[in-house]
């Protein structure tokens, strides 16, 4: 079976390189065939290796020594191109077989007196869905992605190895399989989702039988004329292909906590806020039961430069010069205001910290500007690849607003917090806090998912103990006539208990309920107050799924309100329920949101990086994502710049700065070392080098 090994952590820690280095090892070890996939929306694994490894399939990477590696990142868009094409080929094949569903539904219905014209089901559109991948498609496309290329002990019939350049048909198989993830929260989703799917397909098959239980009429308008189940030596059934996912899924759940096969990698840098964030996933991993044994600490000070430093802040100057270059020369980000501040010998925490932070950073730009005038209610969102300082960035922007007399709240959407450790005060909950140590009006929050998950429980079971109260008791009819046997269907689905779903957040979770709070921000009265809301993101890839949200929900409740329509004349139900009611408003915020995200009187995004290559890279690729989406953007705040200002005092000054870090790394270390949750890992320190690691030769 093959080896997986995950490497995850908080944003910007390292994690794409030392995945890459690690796989370049494995690869080189073993002799064996080697995969490392990026699950992260926002891929660097192609800029690490200094190779084109996008598209969605496996690419051997290129190598002095022909090493036997491969490397993709998934690919939503080309999975939806994909399902988009399959859907269309069904289509064709079921037109050219005389069994186009809509001519099998158009004859029911004038069976049951109906006359309704088919070409409704056509206009329905559903692959209009497909235009943009909604959140929780990337952690579900890199399960089915991760399951495709592993060999596991499933019973499936499928897991022969097939190795690449084997001639066995089929999916590639890799002996090593070794996975850079998203950061910490998002993660976290991916390894929940097999349990998650097996769930929602054990859902799927119970619809699936409730059907082919069902009057014959009936099963043929819900099913749209779907193909009987195949007969021997044909294309398997849909129950069959549902049965085959759930054992694929099973299998993978049980390779993910299998401690032979499987190991999760926890990666981070000698800082606070990063061990505080390892510390969590690693009491999480090991509550979920998936196998930690290491933790490599990236970045670490030498203890014993002899030059005290001097050395290796001069050649990261010198990288730092040419990122800078690379970013005034990038066109979509040449023309941003941009902002700089320095990389400071202290972490920045705490309400008076950041204030002076921002001053030093905010002072004369255009948002400041504009706030000393203008008082009507303003988002602004902060965005960039993970470990830039968002957090910190949003922190010292919401206490700027607020010395220029605005009352301003500050969210973080990121599910795995950093805003509380940033000002130094408990601000979980999803509810506002006023910040301590200030007398600035500056309320900040994190929003929770768990807790709005619990709301939604609750309210799925109060439906469901509604629904059955009033639905009716034993003994419905047998009837062939559809409305009747609609009903009895409509009662089974009841009792499928959908709302167990929700036992776990699935993907996608956090940005649905950060727009959900956008909407509250927007709209209700007692948020009214605050003329600037701060809203700290998760890193790119996801940031970008939440502003592209809003528009998938309103086409999705688009779709649904029509299908509704065309099921109303079929079965004879109300068109104008509660249920429509709330689908309509909801539909109705998500428009509102969606023009709100891109009204630049009301809106702005800020991109946040750091001078390195990779960083301007993702920055680069977001502000063109931005200008597509038109999204309003002209700041692009540049952290972590190393200036010493020159003259006789410059290597004190250097010294100084490398001397306070290292005090700030070893409090740090000691820290991680002596957590219960990490005491007892293995843990690899990972020095810092005078270079950017890029391309093989580097990683190895």
């Amino acid at each position: 079976s093959s080896r997986v090994t995950l490497l995850g952590g908080k944003g910007g820690v390292g994690k794409t390189t030392m995945a890459a280095s690690f796989a370049v090892g494995e690869a080189k070890r073993t002799d064996l065939p080697t995969l490392v996939v990026s699950t992260d929306p926002a891929h660097s694994l192609s800029d690490a290796l200094g190779q084109d490894v996008s598209g969605g399939v496996p690419v051997q990477v290129d190598s002095y020594s022909s090493l036997p590696l491969w490397a993709l990142e998934v690919d939503p868009n080309r999975a939806k191109e994909e399902i988009a094409s399959g859907a269309r080929e069904a289509k064709e094949k079921a037109e050219a077989s005389g069994s186009s569903p809509l001519s099998s539904v158009a004859g029911l219905l004038k069976l049951v007196g109906v006359d309704l014209d088919p070409t409704v089901f056509e206009n329905l559109n559903l692959g209009d869905l497909l235009a943009s991948p909604p959140p929780g498609f990337d952690e579900v496309l890199a399960v089915a992605k991760i399951m495709d290329f592993v060999d596991s002990d499933s019973d499936d019939g499928d897991s022969a190895v097939a190795m690449p350049g084997g001639g066995t048909g089929g999916p590639q198989r890799f002996a090593n399989v070794v996975i850079d993830t998203a950061p910490t929260g998002h993660t976290l989703r991916l390894l929940a989702a097999p349990e998650l799917l097996d769930r929602s397909l054990g859902k799927a098959l119970a619809v699936k039988r409730m059907l082919d239980g069902a009057s014959s009429l009936v099963k043929s308008v819900l099913s749209f004329g779907q193909a009987p189940s195949s007969a021997e030596g044909g294309e398997p059934s849909l129950t069959d292909k549902i049965e085959s996912a759930r054992r694929r899924l099973r299998a993978f759940g049980r390779l993910l906590k299998d401690a032979e096969a499987t190991e999760f990698v926890a990666v981070t840098i000698p800082t606070q806020m990063a061990v505080s964030e390892t510390i969590a996933l690693a009491s999480t991993l090991k509550r979920e039961g998936i196998p930690i044994r290491r933790c490599v600490v990236n970045q670490v000070l030498p203890k014993d430069a002899a030059d005290g430093g001097l050395k290796l802040i001069e050649t990261r100057q010198k990288d730092q010069e040419r990122a800078i270059e690379m970013l005034e020369g990038d066109p979509s980000l040449a023309s941003l205001e941009q902002l700089r501040s320095p990389f400071l010998d202290l972490e920045v925490k705490g309400v008076p910290a950041l204030q002076y932070f921002g001053r030093g950073l905010w002072q004369g730009s255009s948002t400041l500007a504009d706030a000393a005038s203008e008082r009507d209610q303003r988002f602004v969102i902060v965005g960039g690849k993970g470990g830039v300082g968002k957090t910190t960035t949003s922190a010292s922007l919401a206490l700027q607003y607020a010395e220029q007399g605005h009352e301003v709240l500050l969210v973080s959407t990121d599910p795995a917090h950093s805003l509380g450790d940033s000002v130094a005060q408990d601000v979980s909950g999803g509810e506002p806090v006023r910040l301590q140590g200030t007398d600035l009006p500056v309320h900040a929050m994190e929003i929770d998912p768990e807790e709005a998950m619990a709301k939604l429980r609750a309210a799925l079971s109060e439906a469901e103990a509604s629904a059955e109260s009033v639905g009716g008791g034993e003994g419905a009819s047998s009837s062939t006539d559809a409305k009747v046997d609609l009903g009895n269907i409509l009662r089974k689905v009841q009792e499928l208990k959908l709302g167990e779903l929700l036992e776990d957040p699935p993907p996608g979770t956090d940005e649905a309920i950060a727009v959900a709070k956008v909407v509250q921000f927007a709209e209700k009265p007692e948020y009214q107050r605050f003329t600037r809301v701060v809203i700290d993101t998760a890193p790119t890839g996801h940031t970008l799924r939440l502003l592209t949200l809003p528009a998938f929900v309103s086409l999705s409740v688009d779709k649904i309100l029509k299908f509704r329509g065309v099921i109303a004349q079929v079965a004879g139900a109300a068109k104008g329920d509660a249920a429509i009611a709330k689908l309509e408003d909801l539909r109705r915020q998500m428009d509102a949101v969606q023009a709100l995200f891109r009204d630049k009187s009301k809106t702005e995004f800020v991109i946040v990086g750091i001078p390195t290559y990779l960083s301007v890279a993702e920055s680069g690729r977001l502000a063109s994502a931005l200008a597509e989406e038109d999204v309003f953007v002209r700041h692009v705040v540049v952290n972590q710049i190393l200036d010493f200002g020159g003259g006789a005092e410059e290597e004190d000054k250097i010294k100084a700065f490398v001397k306070s870090r290292m005090r700030e790394q070893e409090q740090a270390l000691a820290r991680l070392e002596g957590d219960d949750a990490t005491s007892s890992l293995e843990i690899r320190e990972a020095p810092v080098i005078n270079m950017e690691v890029r391309g093989v030769s580097a990683l190895e």
